[in-house]
Protein backbone atom coordinates (compact mmCIF):
# COMPACT_ATOMS: atom_id res chain seq x y z
CA UNK A 1 0.00 0.00 0.00
CA UNK A 2 1.41 3.40 -0.91
CA UNK A 3 0.40 6.68 0.73
CA UNK A 4 1.19 10.34 0.40
CA UNK A 5 0.26 13.38 2.44
CA UNK A 6 -3.00 13.49 0.47
CA UNK A 7 -6.24 11.91 1.69
CA UNK A 8 -6.00 8.97 -0.73
CA UNK A 9 -3.94 5.79 -0.73
CA UNK A 10 -3.28 3.19 -3.41
CA UNK A 11 -4.06 -0.38 -2.42
CA UNK A 12 -1.99 -2.74 -4.58
CA UNK A 13 -2.28 -6.51 -4.82
CA UNK A 14 0.48 -8.27 -6.79
CA UNK A 15 -0.92 -11.06 -8.97
CA UNK A 16 2.09 -12.14 -11.01
CA UNK A 17 5.58 -10.72 -10.61
CA UNK A 18 7.02 -12.22 -13.77
CA UNK A 19 5.11 -11.66 -17.02
CA UNK A 20 6.20 -10.43 -20.43
CA UNK A 21 3.90 -8.48 -22.75
CA UNK A 22 3.89 -6.43 -25.93
CA UNK A 23 1.27 -4.16 -27.45
CA UNK A 24 0.82 -1.67 -30.26
CA UNK A 25 2.09 1.06 -27.91
CA UNK A 26 5.02 -1.08 -26.69
CA UNK A 27 5.85 -3.54 -29.49
CA UNK A 28 9.08 -4.70 -27.89
CA UNK A 29 9.13 -7.50 -25.29
CA UNK A 30 8.40 -5.80 -21.94
CA UNK A 31 8.90 -7.59 -18.59
CA UNK A 32 6.28 -6.52 -16.05
CA UNK A 33 4.47 -7.16 -12.79
CA UNK A 34 0.72 -7.71 -13.18
CA UNK A 35 -1.28 -6.29 -10.29
CA UNK A 36 -4.66 -5.13 -9.09
CA UNK A 37 -4.93 -1.58 -7.75
CA UNK A 38 -7.50 0.83 -6.40
CA UNK A 39 -7.48 4.19 -4.72
CA UNK A 40 -8.92 4.12 -1.21
CA UNK A 41 -9.56 6.79 1.44
CA UNK A 42 -6.71 7.28 3.91
CA UNK A 43 -9.00 6.24 6.76
CA UNK A 44 -9.59 2.85 5.12
CA UNK A 45 -5.84 2.43 4.62
CA UNK A 46 -5.18 3.29 8.28
CA UNK A 47 -7.76 0.75 9.47
CA UNK A 48 -6.27 -1.88 7.18
CA UNK A 49 -2.75 -1.27 8.55
CA UNK A 50 -3.95 -1.39 12.18
CA UNK A 51 -5.81 -4.70 11.78
CA UNK A 52 -4.19 -7.52 13.73
CA UNK A 53 -4.42 -9.83 10.72
CA UNK A 54 -2.88 -7.27 8.34
CA UNK A 55 -0.48 -8.68 5.79
CA UNK A 56 -0.15 -5.38 3.91
CA UNK A 57 3.00 -3.29 3.82
CA UNK A 58 2.97 0.49 4.00
CA UNK A 59 5.06 2.60 1.66
CA UNK A 60 4.94 6.38 2.12
CA UNK A 61 5.60 8.36 -1.05
CA UNK A 62 5.50 12.04 -2.02
CA UNK A 63 2.30 13.17 -3.73
CA UNK A 64 4.19 13.66 -7.01
CA UNK A 65 5.37 10.02 -6.98
CA UNK A 66 1.85 8.83 -6.17
CA UNK A 67 0.52 10.76 -9.14
CA UNK A 68 3.15 9.23 -11.44
CA UNK A 69 2.37 5.70 -10.22
CA UNK A 70 -1.36 6.18 -10.77
CA UNK A 71 -0.72 7.66 -14.24
CA UNK A 72 1.53 4.74 -15.19
CA UNK A 73 -0.98 2.18 -13.90
CA UNK A 74 -3.89 3.87 -15.68
CA UNK A 75 -1.87 4.00 -18.92
CA UNK A 76 -1.03 0.30 -18.62
CA UNK A 77 -4.69 -0.48 -17.91
CA UNK A 78 -5.64 1.12 -21.23
CA UNK A 79 -3.29 -1.27 -23.08
CA UNK A 80 -5.17 -4.34 -21.81
CA UNK A 81 -8.18 -5.79 -23.64
CA UNK A 82 -11.38 -4.10 -22.43
CA UNK A 83 -12.59 -7.31 -20.75
CA UNK A 84 -9.29 -7.64 -18.81
CA UNK A 85 -9.15 -4.12 -17.34
CA UNK A 86 -11.07 -4.70 -14.13
CA UNK A 87 -11.81 -7.32 -11.50
CA UNK A 88 -14.67 -6.37 -9.18
CA UNK A 89 -13.75 -2.96 -7.67
CA UNK A 90 -10.09 -3.33 -8.70
CA UNK A 91 -8.36 -2.07 -11.86
CA UNK A 92 -5.73 -4.30 -13.49
CA UNK A 93 -2.33 -2.75 -14.20
CA UNK A 94 1.18 -3.56 -15.34
CA UNK A 95 4.36 -2.16 -13.80
CA UNK A 96 7.45 -2.42 -15.95
CA UNK A 97 9.97 -4.69 -14.27
CA UNK A 98 13.72 -4.35 -14.58
CA UNK A 99 15.34 -7.36 -16.20
CA UNK A 100 19.06 -7.99 -16.37
CA UNK A 101 20.34 -8.40 -19.92
CA UNK A 102 22.45 -11.53 -20.53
Amino acid sequence: MARSGAQKAIHIWVLNSSIVYSSSSAPQRTPAIKLLYRQIPREEADKMMEAITCDSQELNLPALAMGEIIRHLDDSNAVLPRTERAFKEWKVGLLTRWEQKP
